[in-house]
């Protein structure tokens, strides 16, 4: 390395390091002489690290990619479902994070699914869940209980339910309890 950048060559001593797999000294020359670069090196050097099967190392390099979608989808192709959850917790939303455990639900099955919603307490995920499966009654208890700010949500979801079933009072009724009496305006 020292002789490489003695003739100002960084790019030569990158190379050296990227050939070695050395990856903190690349990172550090990269930082240091092609800062432009430093991004797509982490990306880089994460999409390779997967390959060989260091999951952990390369979620720190997609991560330092601003690339942590990355490392979410290799969990989730892992099956490493709570690893996937934790960094999207981490670096995501928290409906980005409601989804996704919404996804590991479905592939467990409803009651399995529920309770690992449950354990992870990912409210409104479950509440999401129920709603999805048309199971209003149990997402209002839920929501009552455990997330009072998911009501109104519960209650506009409840309406379209209603106005697709054609039960127009019932749904007028839900419309007005979500705040939403535009809707209900706009469904007659």
């Amino acid at each position: 390395e020292k002789l490489f950048l003695t003739i100002e060559e960084p790019d030569l001593a990158i190379n050296m390091y990227k050939k070695a797999g050395q990856w903190d000294n690349m990172i550090r020359l990269v930082s240091k002489y092609r800062k432009n670069l430093l991004a797509d090196t982490h990306l880089s050097i994460a999409q390779r690290i997967e390959r060989e099967g260091n999951l952990k190392q390369a979620e720190h390099h997609y991560v330092q990619a601003g690339a942590w979608h990355g490392a979410v989808e290799m969990y989730k192709n892992n099956g490493l479902w709570e690893d996937a959850i934790r960094v999207c917790r981490i670096n995501g939303s928290e409906k980005e994070t409601s989804e996704l455990a919404k996804k590991w639900a479905e592939t467990l099955g409803p009651e399995a699914g529920m309770k690992m919603l449950l354990k992870m307490n990912l409210v409104d995920a479950v509440i999401e869940y129920l709603i999805e499966r048309n199971e209003f009654q149990e997402a209002f208890k839920m929501a009552n209980q455990n997330a009072k700010h998911k009501i109104r949500d519960v209650h506009l979801k409840y309406a379209f339910y209603l106005e697709d079933e054609r039960r127009y009072k019932e749904a007028e009724e839900e419309f007005i309890k979500a705040g939403k009496p535009n809707e209900a305006i706009s469904m007659y």
